[in-house]
C-alpha cells in the first residue's frame, strides 16, 4: 500500500485539496490552506488574517459557502471538478494473459480510482478547470481588497479584472458574515415566561371587571361565531382527508364556493388552473358521479346541478 500511495503521491495530494474545496464541508484554516496550494495569491499580509486569524477564516468560509451557492457553477470554474480519462493499462510492457480483465474497479484513494468496463479502463480523479490558475489567483486578489474595504484594515489594493458574478459572490458574503458579527452582539434578553403569564392573567381579569353586561353577550356571540367556524373547517379538512384532497385542491373548491378570488394562490404554488380542476374532478367522480367543476383554462366555476350536493359533503350550509 505504501507503493501505491508514492506511486500515486501528486494525484492524491490533489486530490485532497479538491475534496476539501469542493465538498463543502472544510471551513476555517483547512479551508484557507487548501486554497493556498492552488491560488498563486495569497493574502498572507491581510491585516485580519495576521490580528485575528479566526475573524477571516469565518469570512472566507461565509464567501466561499455564496461561491457554492451561485447557480452558474462558480465553483466549478474556480476549482475545478472530477473528470473521466481513458486509459491503456500497461501500455509499455511486454507480457501476454489468456484471461485479460474485462471488469474491475479499483480505489486509489482521495477521488482517484480506475475501472474497466468491457476491457476498457479509465481513470477518475479531480482535474483543474481551464481558468482556474488565473481565476483563482485573481479571485482571492478582490476577496483580499474587498475585505479590507469592508473592515477599514490595512492599505488599499489595485483592483484586479473578476467577472462580476464572483464579485457579487465575495460582496455578498462579506455583507452575510458582518450581519451576523452584529447579529453576535446584539444583548440577549431574557423573558421571564413565568411572569408573562402572569400579567395576562391579571389583564384578562381586570378586562373581565369593566365589561358591561351587553359586551359579554357581543363576546359570547364572537366565541359562537368563531366555534362554527372552526367546527366548519374541521368538517372540510376531514372531507378533504377522506377523499385525499391536498390543500391546493381544498382551497380552491373552498375559494370557487365563496366566489373569492384564486389566480393569485395558485400562481404562488405553481399550479395550472385546469390541471387542479382536474385533479379534483377526478377525485370526486366516485361520490357525484360527473365532474363538478367547468373551466376553460382562464376560469372555472363550480357546476350549479352539483352544488347543492358537494356543500353537503362539504358540510356547507348556503
Amino acid at each position: 500500500m505504501e507503493t501505491v500511495q508514492e506511486a500515486f503521491k501528486e494525484e492524491l495530494q490533489r486530490g485532497r485539496v479538491y475534496q476539501t474545496l469542493l465538498a463543502g464541508q472544510a471551513e476555517g484554516a483547512d479551508l484557507y490552506q487548501a486554497i493556498c496550494h492552488l491560488s498563486a495569491y495569497q493574502p498572507k499580509n491581510n491585516p485580519m488574517l495576521k490580528k485575528e486569524p479566526e475573524k477571516f477564516y469565518g469570512l472566507l468560509s461565509q464567501v466561499w459557502q455564496e461561491v457554492r451557492r451561485n447557480p452558474y457553477q462558480l465553483l466549478k470554474l474556480l476549482v475545478g471538478e472530477k473528470t473521466v480519462f481513458p486509459v491503456e493499462m500497461f501500455a509499455d510492457a511486454v507480457f501476454y494473459s489468456p484471461h485479460p480483465v474485462t471488469e474491475a474497479s479499483v480505489e486509489i484513494g482521495a477521488g482517484l480510482s480506475y475501472r474497466c468496463r468491457g476491457g476498457h479502463w479509465i481513470s477518475e480523479l479531480y482535474w483543474p478547470s481551464s481558468r482556474q490558475k488565473k481565476l483563482l489567483a485573481d479571485f482571492m486578489h478582490e476577496f483580499d481588497r474587498l475585505s479590507r474595504l469592508a473592515f477599514k484594515k490595512g492599505r488599499s489594493l489595485k483592483e484586479k479584472p473578476l467577472p462580476p458574478a464572483f464579485k457579487q459572490a465575495i460582496s455578498q458574503g462579506i455583507a452575510d458574515y458582518q450581519q451576523q458579527l452584529l447579529e453576535a452582539q446584539r444583548p440577549k434578553i431574557k423573558i421571564n415566561l413565568a411572569s408573562l403569564d402572569q400579567i395576562r392573567a391579571d389583564a384578562a381579569e381586570t378586562k373581565e371587571s369593566l365589561l358591561t353586561e351587553e359586551e359579554r353577550e357581543l363576546e359570547a356571540q364572537e366565541a359562537a361565531e368563531q366555534a362554527a367556524a372552526q367546527a366548519a373547517a374541521e368538517s372540510t379538512a376531514a372531507f378533504s382527508a377522506d377523499l385525499n384532497l391536498n390543500e391546493t385542491e381544498r382551497k380552491l373548491l373552498e375559494a370557487l364556493f365563496a366566489g373569492q378570488p384564486y389566480k393569485d394562490f395558485l400562481r404562488q404554488q405553481h399550479q395550472l388552473l385546469s390541471v387542479v380542476v382536474d385533479q379534483i374532478n377526478e377525485k370526486l367522480f366516485d361520490e357525484i358521479g360527473d365532474a363538478v367543476i367547468d373551466c376553460d383554462g382562464e376560469s372555472a366555476e363550480i357546476v350549479p346541478d352539483y352544488r347543492a350536493d358537494l356543500a353537503d359533503l362539504l358540510g356547507i350550509e348556503e
